[in-house]
């Protein structure tokens, strides 16, 4: 009895930490390093540290999904910020997809939090600006976000992004070679919204260097995304 008290109390312990990580923003990859410590300091067996996982997932999952209701609700966050959240937050990749596949639900529970054109989501409607549409469909609080990443002196934005296209999502040159050149031709445009703003190149610059400080499946997720969205923006 004594000693299934004390397995017990490890795994109390160890759950609480680790989820107090998760909440402080650790990565999926250091969460899984956490529990295949406490997997081998307590040679716990594969069945329950599946079921630690999903415990832990499982609480991940349900705190964020009422954290995000409630904001839905009291009108605090709008569904795109939502979305953008997720990719924040979830870190775990199970919990990531299952947020996800609310949104549909979510538009329909809480209309009210379909967010409105503002003055950049009727920039991208601008026929002359399409090809911004990988950053402007984000909301004021992610271009915000954007705008602040700072951006290491030595990156090579495009050079870096073709390489991670290629050698991380596997696809072909002949596929991503007339992406590339119309990223080259918006990268030298002086003006998409005012004189000298340099949109596209500095949007996409901070939102590369924002892209690289996530790991594991998000970093691929998002890395996937903007190809589909540089891909859909050649092809309007």
């Amino acid at each position: 009895m004594e000693r299934r008290l004390r397995k017990e109390r490890d795994r109390l312990r160890w759950f609480t930490d680790i989820l107090k990580h998760w909440k402080d923003g650790r990565s999926e990859w250091y969460l899984s390093i956490e529990i295949g410590f406490y997997e081998k300091k307590f040679r716990v067996s594969q069945d329950g540290i599946a079921k630690f996982r999903f415990d832990l997932e499982e609480t991940a999952f349900q705190t964020l999904k009422e954290r995000y209701e409630k904001q839905l609700k009291e009108g605090t966050r709008f569904l795109d910020q939502i979305e953008q959240d997720i990719w924040n937050d979830a870190r775990f990749e199970n919990v990531e997809n299952r947020l996800w596949s609310l949104l549909d639900t979510w538009e329909k529970k809480f209309p009210s939090a379909v967010k409105r054109k503002n003055g950049l989501q009727k920039l991208a409607d601008d026929e002359q600006n399409v090809h911004t549409r990988i950053v402007v469909k984000q909301t004021n609080t992610s271009t915000d976000i954007i705008n602040k990443t700072l951006v290491p002196k030595n990156q090579r934005t495009i050079d870096e992004i073709l390489t991670a296209w290629i050698q991380i999502l596997k696809l072909p040159w002949s596929e991503i070679n007339d992406v590339y050149l119309d990223m080259e031709i918006w990268g030298k445009k002086e003006k998409i919204y005012t004189d000298n703003d340099y949109l596209y190149r500095n949007t996409l610059r901070g939102l590369w260097a924002l892209i690289k400080t996530y790991e594991g499946s998000i970093f691929r997720e998002l890395l996937k995304r903007l190809y589909e969205e540089c891909k859909e923006s050649l092809e309007m």
